[in-house]
């Protein structure tokens, strides 16, 4: 058609070193590099892109970190992506910059940040189309979404358009690729496709359909969850407390669960391979707001419904914890001595579960400088709340005293307790029947005709 049936529409934007650019508008992104980065990631199914522009490849310090860095900027862009609702294998790659000048820097900076990219790329399977970098020469990239406007129909054409470097001519160009037209009401780019015309008077027969996503799971270890989940009531409770994110809480189990020494970052790439009761990536940013958002009040009334499953028929262990934090905005945290009496800052958990299901009933945060015997006052009141009753409840010597075993009294609960050897009652009971057991020792020696031990003569 005639160039002139058509009206360009786009808008234009510059990319500065350490700053990302993410539209789904038609847009010009360029920027200017020498030994710096640009990555660009193109979705080919949402149709839209990203650009990065980083100056060095890696920083450690997190107090310092920012998207001048290749590791930052990268990881960065991908998060904005798919928190925009792409998925990692529709995603492409483009490299371009990382230029090394031996007169300007002796230090090879460019290299080192089209390895920071490419490895960042590979290692979440985004595969790379095109690479222009390296060399001693700077570059102008510009990345495009094009809509264009034809004059006559009216229809809004959508271009991706691609970058490349003309050897011959040995300049930058750009080569354009219809990838669809523009829904006026949805705004959203639909794909078109020329259709091959079939001979006339031949009939066609319709083949097998081709598997158009290569696609792969793993379900095993899920599905046995599930089941436990719904043998358990788990499933359910979990659906009752939370209706609208109980899915992305039993995702978030399953991943701990499985993959216990990963941090949840690594989350969308283990969705990604695992059949999931959420079946879709929940990111960083996006499992902070879900921790958030539950309450107080929501967990409680979880463990009262798995509490009215079991809690009659499960003698109930309690214990303690610390976990040392020097962290300045928990509250929480507050001097205190751990299992191995080191004085560090700390928080304390309270825990209390099934001993045949191993389930929880009831867990509780409490501040570092909270000893074990004082922390049995808390427990009552809690359980007082959540209304359990008929409970059996075992504990260990660091949690006698007289006012607790008062206190368990007085909420009528059946409990077994150790004690301290060294307490005066305690003595005295087991001296009250120390003889005779003595005694009854000898006797049985006697019996089978043989010398008891000194410590009984």
């Amino acid at each position: 058609m005639d160039n002139e049936q058509y009206s360009l529409v786009k808008e234009n934007y510059f990319l500065k070193p350490g700053f990302i650019f993410l539209t789904a508008k038609a847009t010009d992104i360029s920027a200017v590099l020498g030994s710096c980065v640009s990555v660009c990631i193109y979705d080919k199914v949402l149709k839209t892109g990203g650009m990065s522009h980083f100056q060095f490849p890696v920083i450690s310090d997190k107090q310092k970190a920012t998207a001048v860095y290749g590791n930052i900027s990268t990881y960065a862009l991908i998060n904005m992506m798919a928190n925009e609702g792409s998925e990692l294998n529709h995603l492409e790659a483009q490299i371009f910059g990382g230029a090394f000048n031996p007169e300007i820097c002796s230090k090879n900076i460019g290299k080192d940040n089209i390895g920071v990219a490419k490895r960042i790329l590979t290692k979440k399977q985004i595969r790379i189309v095109s690479m222009d970098a390296g060399g001693e020469k700077g570059r102008k990239v510009v990345a495009a979404i094009v809509y264009q406007i034809n004059k006559k129909t009216g229809v809004t054409y959508a271009y991706e358009s691609i970058s490349y470097w003309d050897k011959e001519k040995r300049q930058s160009r750009a080569k354009r690729k219809c990838i669809g037209r523009v829904d006026p009401e949805t705004k959203k780019i639909i794909p078109t496709h020329k259709k091959q015309q079939q001979p006339t008077g031949i009939k066609t027969k319709q083949g097998p359909v081709p598997i158009t996503v290569p696609d792969r799971k793993f379900y095993g270890a899920t599905y046995l969850f599930d089941r436990i989940g719904e043998n358990t009531g788990i499933i359910d409770d979990l659906k009752t407390c939370f209706p609208d994110s109980y899915r992305q809480i039993l995702s978030i189990a399953y991943f701990l669960i499985m993959e216990d020494k990963n941090p949840l970052s690594r989350f969308p790439r283990w969705a990604n391979l695992h059949r999931h009761p959420y079946g879709d990536v929940i990111t960083s940013q996006r499992s902070s707001e879900l921790f958030a958002s539950i309450t107080e009040e929501a967990k409680q009334n979880f463990f009262r419904l798995q509490a009215k499953r079991r809690i009659e028929k499960e003698y109930l262990a309690y214990d303690t914890t610390s976990i040392s934090s020097y962290s300045q905005c928990l509250k929480q945290v507050r001097y205190g001595k751990n299992k191995d009496h080191d004085p560090l800052p700390q928080i304390n958990l309270a825990l209390l579960f099934g001993q045949q299901s191993r389930l929880p009933f009831y867990y509780r945060k409490l501040p570092g400088n909270i000893n074990d015997v004082k922390t049995i006052k808390k427990l009552l009141a809690d359980m007082n709340t959540l209304g359990y009753e008929k409970v059996k409840v075992v504990l260990d010597r660091g949690f006698f005293s007289a006012a607790n075993i008062n206190g368990l009294y007085n909420q009528h609960m059946k409990f077994l307790i150790a004690a301290k050897l060294s307490l005066k009652i305690v003595k005295e009971q087991l001296d009250s029947v120390r003889g005779e057991a003595t005694k009854r020792q000898l006797e049985l020696y006697t019996k089978l005709g043989v010398d008891p031990p000194v410590s009984l003569q």
